[in-house]
């Protein structure tokens, strides 16, 4: 039937997809990430995008680049831009919008995302962006100082070609980016979105920041071990995998599985699947890499690691598993024979029920199996990953090769801290909390951490992550929480095997750091609130401020401080109280009664298995040298007093040859030439101790402790030693004994040179462990060179003594173990052991007295060394200190925004280094008489005087006029400084100060530490040190003093050797050429015009020398220079003078700028802490080991091989922002 004319017609229905166009864009995007880069102009935004699209498969896109290539097109809208430009018009941000969504859904096939560059520039672009088109997922920020942008820019603007590379344009610029940006951040910052990343570094170092950012996935998997598991159907690794699990706490992921659990999920996800599954096509390996990604994600924080289990099955599944999630560790190839393989399937046949465990499917599979996987082995092998595991064998052989491929199981921290206290102590300052710790840790043997000295220790020790703080706090800004946690953590961690628990001081501060670290670390189990008035705590610290010389202890600072701490602990106090865990200590009492609340609030303290036992019961340290007879009185005293003898060798020589676990790994480690761990001599000695607990009195310890340490851990970890018997016998009647022994022992090392070296091993390790025993009053020595019924007789009295009463310290001793003169009570000199053949420590001390007396010298020179007292610095103070060093570092920045010079003018830079003539003259006629004075006037025989320091080494400059002076004799003692050289070094200060007989000026302005005199004379400062003359003994005595200097086992001792070599270090800067001499001037000029915080941080002399003469030979091999190296003398030892180096053309020699350049060159990589520096003056570098240098930088001594020069600078940080700060100053 026709329609009628007039009738309505029906609407034509109209197709889905043309009905909402915004919706077909939403579904393209759908899934794609968007991330929003926003950075100035030289922040290197760039650079990051390009590594993003080449890791991630984004699309970047810039605004500006969409503008250009629009109006490029000729299109109708690219005209209208066209003609809106020509106009001076803004384009619309309408236009902007329709352009970026247009590029994204157009790349949407091809994309995994969108870096928009430059888009938003204020809140409302960003808004209208997210509104219109979809909002985005992560704002990067990319953080870079204006002046920092503005040299890139200005660096580019040399190539560049581009007319707004000025500095006038660029400051008006960046002045634009500032003013927009800022709320553009805030805006996405309160929006949890906002990325700050530090541009200031290096690319990589960036990227790395960028990848955390953007994947936080692979930071959960950064420290995640990654298996591959490649093996035929049939090979084991089933069963090998489910072992692996069980002993390394790894999880194990089958991609098969995997996709199971998915499809039974129902999920969207499981739907495609099964929709995949069901059209018989392959899963896309995308998804399935999606599927392994997300399930180790979520099984992160309980795992050690993941069991890749039959995955990859070929190269292009490895590499693209590598790329998007993280790289494998090893690849575990369980390599079986097909008929093994076959007949375990056909034996699983029988009760699997499986369709495909009949032998012809089985020979398809392991067909498939082998073509597949051989270039995957391949591949695997060539990275030197593949491990290949026999599976023919039994599962207990086949997992021990599983194991040795693996490696020792990891220890979680969470398994670490198990059973462990964990203490917060809250209080405010000047409340006692500290020595309450102190007294916390002596009971319980928890560990003491306080926040604020784990950030300092993570500065000074130079590592990637105190590199961060540093700057971190050099910009001024709050170390984040995250990085308190992470050092707290790995405290805990490292100390955990120690440790019967923590205590965390003056932390949290507030409610969020609490919850922060019991969500990451553990819950704490007892909050201790120290509770004291705030009128009682200011009364503290001001009397504290009487003696501290701290700035902050004065009233109104203090009234901010406890202001600041009362406001902040409220809530927190509040919190831990509702949660039952807040004990309230009142801290107005005295100590011992405030103790005994903290007792109460904690409980009993954790003791071993077993340490009952050793309750009452006494321990007696034995000292003694070999041969002083020390094992017949031990076996007297066990007689006598029921005591039982115990010795850590024959503890360790019973432990192995029992052959119990302990044992075997005690061989293991002997056999590798290895010391066997203190803390597994501790445990031996416990367990010795409480197994015979019973039926002993109390123990003898002998030959041990060895040094402090092993004491003081003794001590803290078992329990204090009541006295300690040091049976003292002289070098001479122990060699006797010795070799009166060899004629009937058959011991090969009874011979005179190997008692010898044994006899200097134990002087030198003894005497500071002496001497600290003494200062604690626990010291009783025994003259062991009579006969020994009248030795034991002086041991009764000492046993007999000690358990009556605890005997006192001997009166008339200094810290350093030295005699104090001049007392009322009269002076009593002690002869630690009788007078060997050669001067020894005691016996100098004695001769130098003895000496003294003699003269008319007055005792007020003769003082006790102050013990130095480490100070206590709370973070607050800690905090300002921060911000201080921040200004100043700003301050110094701005001062070399205006370069110096942009060219180095070598007259320039020599002329303000040299001294005047007057100067010069000055010294040529008063060093003479300073020798002649120290030669004719010390009590010793001086075989020389050596002039050293910028006047000997020919390198002096204006701006410090200085000489050291080394005395030489073969009377000075070789070892043992410790115990002779302060004194010494008081004796020469005494005369210099004393002398009136007119033979020099009068000296001012004395320094005496236990290395050195230091004094001023007629302007000119002097340093004098005293050593023994090992030049002039025999052939070979720079060979005795390496082997002496090796001995030394830290950096302290070492530096009392360093200059015994100062001929030889004078020597190798002489032979330098003039040039490298006129460098170190300028150096050192420039060092001693800097402000250093510390004379630790200052670099000395002799290094900055040693750096520039390196500094020098680089320049030379960069410029070609041919340097022959002198050769090896017929001993093999130590080299012959150096042939002449001989350039291929004298004339291009390293001008000062290169000199400088590479100078400065070589002080960045020393601050990186890898570099080790040899030369072959006086001997061949790999002679000479270096493993005993621990602490790198090593720059070795040219003169001594044992010596690292570079050990004596407290911290490099300071040294290298400084000399950076110096290089922009030259413009190098």
């Amino acid at each position: 039937m026709p329609p009628k004319f007039g009738a309505k017609k029906p609407e034509a229905a109209k197709p889905a997809a043309a009905a909402k166009p915004e919706a077909a864009a939403s579904e393209k995007l759908k899934g794609k990430k968007i991330i929003f880069i926003v950075g100035g102009p030289g922040c290197g935004k760039g650079t990051q995008c390009d590594k993003i699209v080449q890791k991630y498969g984004y699309t970047h896109l810039s605004t500006g680049d969409l503008l250009r290539d629009e109006v490029k097109s000729g299109s109708a809208r690219g005209k209208k831009l066209t003609e809106i430009m020509e106009q001076g018009k803004l384009v619309p941000m309408e236009t902007v919008l329709e352009l970026l969504k247009d590029a994204m859904i157009a790349r949407a096939d091809k994309s995994n995302g969108y870096l928009i560059d430059g888009y938003p520039r204020e809140v409302k672009q960003g808004t209208a962006f997210e509104s219109t088109i979809r909002e985005c997922n992560t704002v990067l920020y990319f953080e870079c100082a204006a002046k920092t942008m503005t040299e890139r820019l200005l660096g580019r603007a040399k190539t560049s070609g581009r007319a707004d590379d000025n500095e006038a344009t660029i400051k008006k610029r960046l002045d634009t980016f500032y003013s927009a940006t800022e709320p553009v951040v805030k805006f996405y910052e309160d929006k949890k979105k906002l990325r700050r990343i530090n541009a200031e570094r290096d690319v990589e170092a960036i990227f790395a920041d960028v990848v955390a950012a953007l994947d936080p996935a692979a930071a959960k998997l950064k420290d995640k071990k990654v298996i591959f598991i490649v093996g035929g159907p049939g090979c084991g690794k089933g069963t090998q995998c489910d072992k692996i699990v069980q002993k390394y706490g790894y999880t194990h992921l089958s991609t098969g599985d995997l996709l199971r659990d998915e499809v039974n999920s129902g999920s969207e996800r499981g739907q495609k699947l099964t929709n995949i599954m069901v059209q018989g096509k392959l899963v896309p390996m995308e998804t399935v890499l999606e599927l392994v990604k997300d399930a180790m994600v979520a099984r992160a924080d309980k795992s050690n690691g993941f069991l890749i289990d039959g995955y990859p099955r070929e190269v292009r599944q490895g590499t693209e598993f590598e790329s998007k999630i993280r790289e494998c560790d090893k690849v575990l190839y369980f390599e079986c024979a097909a008929q093994t393989m076959t007949e375990r399937l056909l034996g699983r046949a029988k009760t699997s029920g499986r369709a495909d465990d009949n032998e012809e499917t089985i020979k398809k599979r392991l067909d498939t199996f082998y073509s597949a996987t051989e270039p995957v082995v391949q591949f695997y092998q060539d990275k030197g990953k593949l491990c290949r595991i026999n599976a023919e064998r039994s599962v207990d052989a086949i997992f021990a090769d599983v194991v040795s491929a693996l490696g020792a199981p990891p220890v979680s921290a969470a398994t670490k801290l198990k059973g462990k206290k964990i203490i917060f102590v809250v209080g405010g300052p000047g409340c006692g909390k500290g020595t309450q710790c102190d007294k916390i840790v002596q009971k319980y043997g928890y560990t003491h951490l306080s926040t604020g000295d784990l950030l300092r220790d993570e500065v000074k020790s130079g590592s990637a992550r105190g590199k961060k703080l540093t700057e971190i706090m050099e910009q001024g800004k709050l170390v984040p929480m995250e990085t308190v946690l992470e050092l707290l953590k790995d405290a805990m961690v490292a100390r955990a095997d120690k440790s019967n628990g923590y205590l965390i001081d003056g932390y949290p501060r507030e409610v969020k750091q609490g919850t922060e670290f019991e969500s990451t670390i553990r819950e704490c189990d007892t909050v201790l609130y120290f509770e004291c008035a705030a009128k009682t705590m200011t009364e503290r610290l001001l009397g504290r401020a009487k003696t501290s010389g701290r700035a902050d202890d004065n009233e109104a600072t203090i009234k901010k401080r406890l202001d600041t701490f009362y406001t902040a602990t409220e809530p927190l106090v509040k919190y831990y109280g509702d949660k039952k865990k807040l004990n309230r200590i009142n801290a107005e009492r005295t100590v011992d009664v405030i103790f005994q609340d903290v007792v109460k609030a904690l409980g009993a303290p954790p003791a071993s298995p077993g340490q009952e036992k050793l309750q009452g019961k006494r321990v007696i340290f034995v000292v003694g040298g070999p041969g002083c007879g020390k094992g017949t009185q031990c076996d007297k005293i066990v007689a006598k007093y029921g005591y039982t003898h115990l010795s850590t060798g024959d503890l360790l020589r019973d432990e192995v040859k029992s052959g119990s676990a302990r044992g075997k790994k005690l061989t293991e480690i002997m056999e590798q030439g290895k010391l066997v761990p203190m803390e597994t001599v501790l445990e031996l000695l416990k367990d010795a101790m409480i197994a015979r607990a019973d039926k002993s009195k109390g123990f003898l310890i002998d030959g041990y402790p060895r040094e402090i340490r092993q004491g003081t851990e003794f001590e803290s970890n078992i329990r204090p030693c009541d006295i300690v018997l040091y049976f003292e016998c002289s070098a001479q009647t122990m060699t006797e004994r010795l070799l009166g022994r060899a004629k009937t022992s058959g011991r090969a090392d009874d011979n005179e040179a190997t008692i010898k070296k044994r006899l200097d091993t134990f002087y030198s390790v003894t005497e500071p462990l002496v001497a600290h025993y003494e200062k604690q009053g626990k010291l009783r020595r025994i003259n062991a060179q009579r006969e020994v019924t009248a030795i034991f007789a002086d041991v009764v009295a000492a046993i007999t003594a000690m358990e009556a009463a605890p005997a006192k310290a001997p009166w008339g001793w200094m810290h350093e173990g030295l005699p104090d003169i001049g007392n009322a009570q009269g002076s009593t000199i002690h002869v630690p052991r009788p007078t060997p053949t050669e001067p020894t420590a005691s016996t100098f001390v004695i001769n130098v007295l003895k000496d003294l007396s003699t003269r008319t010298m007055a005792t007020q020179h003769w003082s006790k060394t102050r013990a130095s007292t480490l100070e206590e610095i709370d973070v607050e103070t800690y905090r300002s200190k921060r911000r201080w060093r921040s200004l100043l570092h700003s301050q110094r920045q701005e001062q070399v925004d205006e370069p110096l010079y942009q060219k180095i003018d070598v007259n320039s830079l020599l002329g303000d280094c040299q001294p005047d003539a007057e100067t010069q003259d000055c010294f040529i006629k008063l060093v003479p008489r300073i020798i002649a004075f120290l030669e004719s006037s010390l009590p010793f025989d001086v075989t020389k005087v050596l002039v050293g320091g910028s006047y000997g080494y020919d390198t002096l400059v204006k701006s410090r006029n200085d000489v050291d002076l080394y005395v030489f004799s073969k009377e000075l003692p070789k070892a043992g400084h410790v115990m002779w050289l302060p004194s010494a070094m008081k004796a020469v200060e005494a005369l210099i100060r004393d002398c009136n007989k007119g033979q020099i000026p009068e000296c001012t302005d004395f320094n005496t530490t236990k290395y050195f005199v230091r004094f001023t004379c007629q302007g000119i400062e002097f340093t004098v040190y005293l050593t023994h003359d090992w030049e002039s003994e025999r052939a070979g005595g720079y060979t005795r003093l390496y082997d002496e200097s090796m001995r030394q086992r830290n950096s302290e001792n070492r530096r009392m050797y360093s200059w015994a070599a100062a001929r030889r270090q004078r020597q190798f800067i002489l032979d330098q050429e003039e040039d490298v001499r006129d460098v170190i001037k300028v150096v050192k000029h420039w060092r001693n015009g800097v402000d250093w915080a510390d004379s630790s941080r200052r670099p000395s002399s002799y290094l900055l020398s040693l750096l520039v003469v390196k500094a020098y030979q680089n320049a030379q091999v960069i410029k070609g220079v041919n340097i022959r190296p002198p050769p090896i003398d017929e001993e093999g030892f130590f080299m012959r003078d150096p042939d002449p180096v001989v350039p291929e053309n004298p004339l291009e020699f390293p001008t000062m700028a290169e000199t400088l350049s590479a100078f400065i060159a070589l002080v960045k990589d020393l601050d990186r802490a890898m570099t080790r520096l040899s030369w072959n003056k006086f001997y061949e570098p790999p002679s000479f080991r270096i493993e005993h240098m621990t602490t790198l930088p090593v720059v070795q001594d040219p003169a001594n091989p044992a010596i690292n020069v570079a050990e004596f600078l407290g911290t490099w940080a300071s040294f290298h922002t400084e000399t950076m700060l110096w290089a922009q100053k030259l413009g190098l």
